[in-house]
């Protein structure tokens, strides 16, 4: 009987402007939690991207959902190249927003 009183009072809350508004908050709080915590993406935040540099753009419109940054450290250590990397997940991508500049190892750090 009190399973189903339960079930009863998340239907009359499915309709609640205020009990939606409450989860939403909830979930953009966890979100933004863990987000702080992986926002560099084991990277170092950049001052001035160097201007040898190519920049990588998307031919297609979208979200980036991961960035396997162990798979793009090897491929600069192979390369001999250090990726900037501009866009990070969540972000929306298109034909003209850069997603990454390549460059020749500097000398002058470019990162704080």
């Amino acid at each position: 009987m009190l399973t189903f009183v339960r079930w009863v009072d998340n239907i009359a809350r499915l309709g609640r402007i205020e009990n939606t508004i409450e989860k939403v908050d909830a979930a953009t709080r966890e979100a933004f939690h863990h987000f702080h915590r992986t926002a560099p993406l084991g990277g170092r935040p950049v001052i001035n991207y160097p201007k040898n540099g190519v920049d990588l753009y998307s031919d297609e419109l979208g979200f980036i959902q991961h960035i396997d940054t162990g798979r793009l450290e090897e491929w600069a250590k192979e390369n001999d190249v250090v990726v900037y990397v501009k866009s990070l997940p969540g972000a929306f991508i298109h034909p003209q927003r850069s997603l990454a500049t390549i460059a020749q190892e500097l000398k002058k750090q470019c990162w704080t």
